[in-house]
């Protein structure tokens, strides 16, 4: 029998699973088609890439966790509070266009929609099927801003990290 080659990350190092495990990240298709290569998270950031106001909801609890800085990345719509979304993505999310990663700046009280969504899980294949294209062409843009403007293009920022429902 002959061994798959193992996943590899952005880094070029293996990936890691979605229970944290060294080898291969694969989820089957619905329809059978072939497996599909999960990539770490940090070097993904898909799910939380959205153009809707209403993407990341933060309930009472959430926002009762939140310290002022992530309170800050809120708004209310009505009497429902959601995580901003500026520039596609969820406020909270820093880009680092130089090494290519996507991290959460408030990951410690991040909400629990984003804390339920599990690496490999259905909701994340959805979320790589339908928008797998947006945290590149961020990044692209980012470096571009950086590379044409002297003084400007901040790898960082506190812009959008969460992780809601849903592929849009």
């Amino acid at each position: 029998m002959a061994r798959r080659p193992e996943a590899r990350d952005a880094r070029g190092g293996p990936a890691l699973t979605r229970k944290g495990e060294r080898g291969a990240a694969r989820a089957g298709g619905a329809r059978g088609e072939g497996d599909a290569v999960v990539p770490e998270c940090t070097a993904c950031g898909t799910c939380c890439f959205s153009a809707l106001p209403e993407y990341v909801r933060v309930f009472g609890c959430d926002h009762d966790r939140m310290d002022d800085r992530a309170r800050g990345l809120t708004r209310f719509i009505g009497n429902r509070c959601y995580m901003r979304i500026e520039d596609g993505r969820c406020a909270a999310l820093t880009l680092d266009a130089e090494r290519g990663r996507f991290l959460c700046s408030i990951y410690e009280v991040r909400p629990d929609c984003c804390r339920a969504l599990e690496r490999g899980s259905g909701a994340c294949l959805g979320e790589l099927h339908e928008k797998r294209e947006r945290p590149l062409l961020a990044l692209e843009a980012l470096r571009r801003r950086a590379g044409g403007a002297s003084g400007e293009g901040d790898a960082g920022g506190a812009n959008g990290a969460g992780a809601g429902g849903g592929a849009v």
